[in-house]
């Protein structure tokens, strides 16, 4: 092989590394929105809130809204928002939370939580502010009232995970995660994480 073929070989491998590494960040980050676990204010501060885990065996086998899926497989959401909404005071589980919404019609055919049907669950006394496009100053914003943030963390499958940002150590956001039994308390999210969107409660 002349030099020349090398050279050109060489370059073919590293386009086809750039356009590997772009393709599998775009499908990690489909809208281009993504923040890191890391920014915003330097701050010191832990949100009192329970851990739910998916996997609790009160209501692991119960189904999702009208899906067919089970809470120990797609309930991290309403996990969060359990854990969410009891630390601001209003009493519920994910097993009795599910109910709640199931009653009001508060998932959609996929089981995916309508989020203007927590206002109903929770008797009017919240509602839900939707930040698809998150940034830091809106989430250091809440941790400062004490109020926790729910956070949807994009996966390299195309799916999503959720968590629950309960403080943060300096720069580093700490959260609940409803799969992770071995931490009551909340950890790092982990700097190779993004953070896609964001939900928090407002009292009405």
């Amino acid at each position: 092989m002349t030099r020349a073929h090398k050279t050109i070989a060489a370059a073919a491998v590293v386009a086809s590394v750039a356009l590997l590494s772009a393709a599998a960040y775009y499908k990690l980050d489909p809208g281009g929105h993504s923040i890191p676990t890391t920014g915003g204010e330097s701050l010191q501060v832990v949100i009192p809130a329970p851990r739910f885990l998916q996997t609790d065996r009160r209501w692991a086998g119960d189904r999702i809204g009208g899906s067919s899926e089970m809470i120990r497989r797609v309930g991290c959401t309403l996990c969060c928002l359990s854990m969410a909404l009891c630390s601001r005071g209003f009493e519920c589980d994910p097993g009795s939370l599910n109910r709640m919404l199931i009653e009001r019609d508060g998932y959609t055919s996929r089981g995916w939580i309508i989020w203007a049907a927590v206002e109903q669950a929770t008797g009017g006394a919240f509602d839900v502010v939707v930040l698809d496009s998150p940034d830091h100053t809106a989430i250091d914003s809440q941790l400062k009232v004490g109020n926790p943030v729910i956070a949807k963390l994009p996966e390299p499958d195309g799916t999503s995970h959720w968590v629950l940002i309960a403080g943060k150590t300096g720069r580093e956001y700490v959260a609940i995660d409803p799969l992770d039994s071995k931490n009551a308390a909340p950890v790092p999210i982990g700097h190779s994480r993004r953070i896609g969107s964001i939900r928090y409660l407002y009292k009405r």
